[in-house]
């Protein structure tokens, strides 16, 4: 039974864990492609 409950808890913190971090990589990649994006905006308005 204990066993069973820490394997739980032990999954239930590695998938919160993994979700947390695809989170983070989600908000750098959506940082980037916005610094980008402002980049070219700004290249076009200075052309």
């Amino acid at each position: 039974m204990g066993a069973g409950l820490g394997g739980i808890l032990k999954n239930t913190h590695t998938a919160y864990t993994t979700s947390k971090a695809r989170m983070e990589v989600v908000k750098i990649v959506i940082n980037l492609e916005l610094s980008i994006t402002v980049e070219v905006s700004l290249d076009e308005l200075v052309v």
